[in-house]
């Protein structure tokens, strides 16, 4: 505890509960630890990328992306992403080839986006918490919400093994640019 002084009174404050009420607020935004979704997972089935995109409270944009660079600041790890298919677009004026930055808390183990790696994001836009990068373009929070999927390369879908899950990601990534969620 330290003491503050507002006059004419003293009032002691407790750091720990005003950390913890920071926190806590903050941490409203971004959640609990994002996980990557694994294409070759028996679990991926043909419709799961569908209906968690069409979960509208949860899902405002889908984007294909590469990362560009990751660094490090704080308590955060900040990833520069370069939009490469904008699938449905949310309340960011988004386009092909457009730059956005998101936000992970560095403390998310066992989670990391790889440099010139392709994903497939969904998610909650940047609009919702108003955080803005250096170039006044909305940031976006990666938490629990948002679906991750890195997009396997070429080489890796030529394995016979993985060439059924490798094409549900392209139906999936097709039709849902022309389609969204209507049937």
């Amino acid at each position: 505890m330290f003491l503050t002084t507002k006059p004419p009174i003293h009032t002691y404050v407790n750091v720990h509960a005003y950390c913890v009420y920071i926190y806590k607020k903050f941490s409203f935004y971004l959640g609990h630890c994002p996980k990557i979704k694994v294409t070759f997972s028996k679990n991926m089935k043909e419709d799961t990328r569908k209906t968690y995109a069409c979960f509208a409270p949860i899902v405002d944009y889908v984007y294909v992306v590469k990362v560009l660079k990751s660094t490090e600041d704080g308590v955060f790890r900040y990833y520069t992403l370069v939009i490469i298919r904008v699938l449905q677009r949310g309340r960011d004026e988004i386009v092909k080839d457009a730059e956005r930055e998101v936000i992970q808390r560095k403390s998310c183990d066992g989670f990391e986006m790889k440099v010139s790696s392709n994903y497939l994001i969904m998610g909650k836009d940047g609009t919702v918490t108003h955080t803005l990068d250096a170039n006044q373009h909305f940031r976006y929070f990666l938490n629990n919400e948002v679906w991750i999927e890195e997009i396997p390369e070429e080489r890796k879908c030529k394995a016979t093994i993985n060439r059924k899950a490798c094409q549900l990601l392209q139906t999936f990534l097709q039709d849902y640019e022309l389609q969204q969620c209507s049937d």
